[in-house]
């Protein structure tokens, strides 16, 4: 049912709006949310249909974006122990100015960087208003402020969402897509890719504009396979993220017949790091898979570095570490131990067409002041952007630059093609699954069952990171690095990989490590031969006991005690011990002795026939 028609109290004072449907201000859908407007809408939707000033109806949705502006603690604590929230910098700007630029394209229906989009939405007469939010990378934060603003009164000044994008990690997403599922608001990520969000029952709203890391994992077997790797040490974190690329890495692994050791590590926690790693080296493989944290990855690289896991004859491989080291990248002399970890390692990242005019785009954020201004305005504290020096940074655009915008362009063409005027969240989030269009990240298109970004729209691209050690004589003390796209992988073609550019190791050529070390240098962590002759001394003693109690038990078989105990049961008990006591023999063989396979296949049956016997 429509709501009878009323009007929105005030809350800024401004002149009323009066301008061409053509030619717009940038703030003009914002502005009519301030306005005194006559306004209608239904109590199961959050479409607002508003009457301007000359009469036009225009309906407006509005749109949440939560993205990492500023991380508390990374700048120190002020004087009352209060984590101070770090300054924004230049590649955070980009990555949230993707969905900001989104939705000036989707409101002014600009064609330029989506091809058809003026065509595609002629007839559809509904705009959109956009909130920025600073996750900070806190589920408690993000959560709370997605929440005071799914449970206000919906109203022209203050709408509830019909949409959320983000958040920037799977763990602050992880809350906020329970949150919209519960209150039936379509969600869109475009960076966080843990496979956990492909679960329905969990997450029934949530949909992404990256594929799930099931891609990266499969892409680095690939990837392996084409070294001819059989051998290789997985180490991943504790966060959803972690968990979850690790288990379709070892999926795609064992399906390809790769031997993996594993070892997990609590993030932040340097110590659980060098334990992970510790037990990976006594495995003496060559080639590591690295599930870590994009946030911390000196955590687990310097310690490598120690304890010689990384140099000449070591391959790292490692997701999304492209931007890591760009080629403005640069590193000072007293992270050298840093720059010799990234030195040589293959990250797999999403490759993203070369799109011009949205790179200019975004340049002209750098340059445009009312631009600007509309951009911090958008947020919800504005002030963060106190002191950010516009003219001095150039766009650094990452892939989640190119997945935010397209997040929030499927959220505005999905709610202009459903077909009720006043649509609820489901009838919003049934078209936004079917919705595709060529984004500015290549072809969108999302699984009907998971809701994720198909694999088909990405290729995977292995970026050859290599530091450039002799840059530190150009007097400046600092390492650069050169990123070099290598090798891709596309799911679409028979043959998925391909090398394009000749991919060079740590030292600097394109010769393929050794899977193991030479054989004299593995240590086989042998049984010392003093401990072995105990056990087998102890296996001996249990045996001849066994026998003893046996014969004790056959000898004296009619006296009234052994009667009593029933000696058929005694002489089984005899037999188990006696069974058990053997499994000993092969427990204590191991190399070089040849028929270890035999020896430790016939333990479990061994200890088994033996314990059953005997109890």
């Amino acid at each position: 049912n429509i709501r009878p028609i009323i009007k929105a109290s005030s809350r800024l004072s401004r002149k009323p709006i009066q301008a061409s449907a053509m030619v717009r201000p940038l703030s003009y859908y914002r502005d009519l949310r301030s306005q005194d407007l006559v306004y209608e809408t239904a109590d199961d939707s959050r479409v607002i249909k508003v009457t301007t000033e000359d009469g036009e109806k225009i309906r407006l949705i509005h749109i949440s974006q939560f993205a990492l502006v500023s991380v508390p603690g990374m700048s120190g604590f002020n004087e009352f122990g209060v984590p101070i929230r770090a300054p924004v910098n230049t590649p955070i700007v980009y990555w949230e100015a993707g969905a900001f630029m989104a939705a000036k394209h989707f409101n002014a229906r600009d064609s330029s960087i989506v091809p058809g989009l003026a065509e595609r939405l002629k007839e559809c007469n509904l705009h959109l208003t956009l909130d920025l939010l600073d996750s900070q990378i806190s589920s408690i934060v993000a959560s709370r402020q997605l929440y005071n603003q799914l449970t206000r009164n919906n109203s022209l000044n203050a709408p509830i969402p019909s949409g959320v994008v983000g958040s920037f990690s799977s763990t602050t997403t992880q809350p906020l897509a329970i949150l919209s599922g519960a209150f039936e608001t379509p969600h869109v990520g475009a960076s966080s890719s843990a496979a956990l969000f492909d679960v329905k029952d969990v997450y029934p709203f949530f949909t992404r504009t990256i594929p799930s890391n099931r891609g990266h994992a499969q892409a680095a077997v690939e990837l392996l396979q084409y070294w001819g790797v059989k051998h290789v040490a997985c180490i991943y974190t504790d966060s959803e993220y972690g968990i979850s690329f690790f288990q379709y890495f070892q999926q795609a692994a064992n399906s390809a017949g790769l031997q993996i050791v594993s070892a997990g590590y609590v993030s932040g926690d340097s110590k659980s790091v060098t334990r992970a790693l510790t037990s990976l080296k006594a495995s003496g493989f060559r080639y590591f898979m690295g599930a870590i944290s994009q946030a911390e990855p000196d955590l687990v690289l310097e310690p490598a570095v120690d304890l010689g896991l990384v140099g000449d004859g070591f391959q790292w491989i490692v997701p999304q570490f492209g931007s890591t080291a760009s080629p403005r990248y640069k590193l000072p002399l007293d992270r050298l131990k840093f720059a010799t970890a990234l030195n040589g390692i293959a990250s797999i990242d999403l490759e993203t067409p070369n799109s011009f005019p949205f790179f200019n785009q975004m340049r002209d954020l750098s340059f445009n002041q009312e631009l600007q201004d509309f951009f911090v305005d958008s947020h919800t504290e504005p002030f963060l952007y106190d002191g950010y020096k516009w003219n001095e940074s150039f766009p650094i655009l990452q892939t989640f630059a190119y997945t935010g915008f397209d997040a929030l362009m499927a959220l505005g063409i999905s709610a202009c093609e459903t077909e009720q005027d006043y649509f609820t969240g489901l009838n919003h989030l049934e078209q936004l699954k079917k919705t595709t269009f060529e984004g500015v990240s290549g072809p969108v298109a999302f699984d009907k069952e998971t809701g994720s970004r198909t694999i088909d729209g990405f290729k995977y691209v292995f970026t050859n990171i290599l530091a450039d050690f002799n840059s530190t004589k150009d007097g400046t003390g600092h390492i650069s690095f050169v990123s070099r796209p290598s090798i891709e992988v596309d799911f679409s073609r028979p043959v998925p990989l391909n090398e394009t550019t000749p991919f060079l190791f740590y030292s600097g050529n394109n010769t393929t490590p050794a899977q193991l070390p030479p054989t004299g240098q593995v240590d086989l962590n042998l049984i010392p031969l003093g401990i072995q002759i105990f056990g087998w001394a102890l296996g001996v003693v249990v045996m001849l006991l066994s026998i003893a109690f046996g014969l004790y038990t056959l000898k004296y078989r009619h006296e009234k005690l052994i009667r009593a105990s029933q000696p058929i049961f005694l002489g089984m008990l005899c037999t188990g011990t006696f069974i058990m006591g053997t499994a000993i023999i092969p427990l204590g063989l191991q190399e070089p002795i040849e028929g270890l396979d035999a020896a430790c296949v016939s333990v479990p049956w061994l200890v088994t026939i033996g314990f059953s016997t005997a109890f």
